[in-house]
């Protein structure tokens, strides 16, 4: 935990602790360091679940408008930085089963399918494409003041995200925090 409502855990992968002998950590290994890492987590096929990133903020809103604002998803480009474009790609209630395209700077768009959904608790996405598996979840726990607690969660798995954990955490982190912003923000205002 970074003392900001954030928690970071890399989960059967990292590049710390690697091997027998382990290359220590990831920081200051050097390219050759880090290649021996990679060659590694190739060889053996660890890393089958690459990384968590999670991020909690607390909203001074009710978990229903926190809920709201979850549902509609196609406004969120509008109130969440880190989305430029979302499209349902069904029609109805948002369900188990329903499907959305989802742009973001800087990555292409990408379909996810809605996995689980508890009305005003927790509701999860999930992308597969091109040997990369994407879990989001956002889960909401009614604080004892009324407000909210949101838990982001993002795991992500398969070759792609081995290969490019060192780029893309400092991404993911950095969208996940203006999620959670963008989130808090909107609720508290309404």
């Amino acid at each position: 935990d970074l003392g900001d409502g954030s928690g970071e855990e890399v989960v059967e992968f990292g590049l710390g602790h690697v091997g027998p002998r382990g290359y220590g950590n990831a920081h200051g290994l050097g390219i050759r360091g880090v290649a021996k890492a990679l060659r590694y987590a190739l060889a053996t096929g660890s890393g089958r679940r690459i990384m968590k990133l999670t991020h909690t903020v607390e909203i001074e809103a009710t978990p229903a408008v926190v809920w709201a604002a979850h549902e509609d998803i196609e406004r969120w480009p509008e109130r969440l930085e880190s989305m430029e474009r979302v499209q349902r790609l069904d029609e109805g209630e948002l369900g188990v089963g329903s499907r959305a395209k989802i742009k973001q700077p800087w990555l292409p768009a990408l379909r996810y399918d809605l996995t689980e959904l508890e009305p005003e608790r927790r509701v999860t996405w999930e992308n597969h494409g091109l040997g990369l598996h994407i879990v989001a979840t956002h889960a909401l726990v009614a604080t004892a003041t009324g407000g909210t607690e949101l838990t982001l969660s993002l795991e992500m798995s398969g070759l792609p995200a081995r290969l490019g954990w060192p780029l893309m955490r400092g991404l993911a982190r950095k969208f996940q925090r203006q999620e959670a912003a963008g989130f808090k923000a909107y609720c508290e205002a309404r």
